[in-house]
């Protein structure tokens, strides 16, 4: 599917995997209350919102340009993230996945953080997820790239 000026709304009750590649749309806005599986690839969407109850435990987004990402409350539940070829704030995405306290696997790789001044901070990840035994990061810096895998 691909008009940019598009906008889907699905709505389903019973929902537990979705994945979601190559769409172009303006609104994306998923109602899904018992969804564990959310992946994303090759997307360009202005807005995704994901509306639930919470059921989330794996989030993979790949290659996806999205200006506008709100799944905040359904994150407390989520144990995998997974996110490469992404641009996003560090901050906005930390608060997004703050609430995962049973996050055990955390990968961005190839992420570039949009602040200049923003540095992903790994006293801070491992205070707010204590369940993390895997973690791979590789992101840009200004000057060099970062790169660390292995058990937290």
């Amino acid at each position: 599917m691909s008009d940019a000026q598009a906008s889907m709304e699905l709505n389903s009750q019973s929902l537990k995997d979705l994945s979601v590649e190559g769409v172009r749309l303006e609104r994306f806005i998923l109602e899904a209350d018992s969804l564990e599986k959310l992946q994303l690839e090759d997307c360009t969407l202005e807005v995704f919102e994901l509306v639930g109850k919470g059921t989330l435990k794996l989030l993979k987004i790949d290659d996806v340009s999205v200006i506008h990402l709100d799944i905040s409350e359904n994150t407390e539940n989520l144990e995998v993230v997974d996110v490469s070829n992404f641009s996003i704030m560090w901050t906005k995405f930390h608060h997004m996945i703050s609430k995962a306290s049973r996050l055990k696997g955390l990968r961005l790789w190839g992420v570039v953080f949009d602040d200049e001044d923003e540095i992903v901070d790994m006293q801070t990840i491992s205070m707010c997820f204590p369940q993390l035994t895997h973690l791979s990061l590789c992101y840009d810096l200004k000057e060099g790239l970062l790169q660390y895998s292995g058990e937290a």
